[in-house]
């Protein structure tokens, strides 16, 4: 995983930093696009004010297909990456904070959330999940800032199957309930 997150951000950077050296063919709603000769696809820049590039990305047949960067205004930096098929965000997408760590991983197929998803702050991880077509399926966790577990919830097809326990800073549970098809069934207060 560290390796397609390590190529994906090197062929954006790459992508980021090849500017066209001719000028648009045309401008489309704020972006300029740029005809790729023999193809049906087209890259396109969106420009803040100042003349900072702040989007870059691809077209084909007039939908968002390949590699899409947002930058922030203020200082050119990366602030997101999102994989496009057909229009659809589809492939890993990443999100980035101000001191360029990732905030976000998680992958889309067809515009739906689908398969593992981390949000991080300040590199420590907050969340992680696993989707199945846009609903959370396993176990969903949370931790507290010393990476230990918060609370762990366990799903199927979207809703609570099984156990969702609390946890406290010391990995004891203080509270566990069971749910079978998104109803609680049994569990309370843990002493």
């Amino acid at each position: 995983m560290k390796t397609k997150v390590i190529s994906l951000l090197a062929i954006g950077l790459f992508l980021a930093c090849n500017q066209p050296k001719q000028g648009p063919n045309m401008i489309v709603e704020g972006y300029e696009v740029y005809a790729i000769p023999n193809s049906n696809i087209q890259r396109v820049v969106k420009k803040h004010d100042t003349g900072k590039v702040i989007e870059t990305g691809y077209l084909e047949s007039g939908k968002k297909h390949g590699l899409w960067i947002t930058f922030n205004e203020r200082d050119g930096r990366i602030t997101s990456m999102t994989s496009y098929i057909n229009g659809l965000k589809d492939g890993p997408y990443l999100k980035f904070n101000n001191s360029e760590q990732i905030d976000l991983k998680a992958n889309y197929e067809q515009d739906e959330l689908h398969g593992p998803y981390w949000e991080y702050q300040y590199g420590r991880i907050l969340k992680e999940a696993n989707y199945d077509h846009g609903k959370l399926e396993g176990v969903y966790k949370e931790y507290y800032n010393n990476g230990k577990v918060l609370k762990e919830i366990e799903f199927s097809k979207g809703l609570q199957n099984g156990f969702y326990r609390y946890y406290d800073e010391n990995g004891n549970v203080t509270v566990e309930y069971e749910y079978k098809d998104g109803e609680k069934i049994s569990g309370g207060i843990k002493k």
